[in-house]
């Protein structure tokens, strides 16, 4: 499991006072971008390669509310690997530990065509290892 820590911003309230709801997929994907530093790989790599991650779904439960300035921790981690998707676990937690939000995040591959195309194993075999550790 791969993890981050954030600390929640006041312009990310909404008007009752609580992080926007859609502010927590922000914070997800921050967390699987820095994820994929840390395994070597940037934005650049995809782009250089013509090889796309495209979210295809997510799928999110809010539990509690976040507030201005809390410091959270953004974790991920690889829930399911198929010929077709990579399905991520996300979770958000609050200062003491406390689940905030949790989400499964399907993403499939497009290729140069834009067409969904197998996982690229071969370019980038540190994101399909069964098991990782960060």
């Amino acid at each position: 499991m791969f993890k981050v820590t954030l600390t929640t911003r006041s312009y990310e309230m909404d008007s009752l006072g609580h992080v926007n709801n859609a502010v927590y997929l922000n914070y997800l994907e921050h967390c699987r971008m820095q994820w994929l530093y840390s395994q070597g790989i940037t934005a650049g790599d995809f782009q250089r390669l013509q090889i796309f991650p495209v979210i295809a779904n997510i799928n999110i439960n809010y539990i509690r509310e976040l507030t201005d300035g809390q410091s959270i921790t953004v974790t991920v981690k690889t829930e399911e690997q198929t010929a077709r998707k990579m399905i991520f676990y996300q979770t958000i937690l609050n200062e003491t530990g406390i689940l905030c939000a949790e989400a499964h995040v399907t993403v499939v591959w497009l290729g140069p065509d834009r067409k969904v195309m197998p996982p690229p194993v071969d370019h980038f075999p540190e994101l399909f290892k069964e098991d990782y550790e960060t």
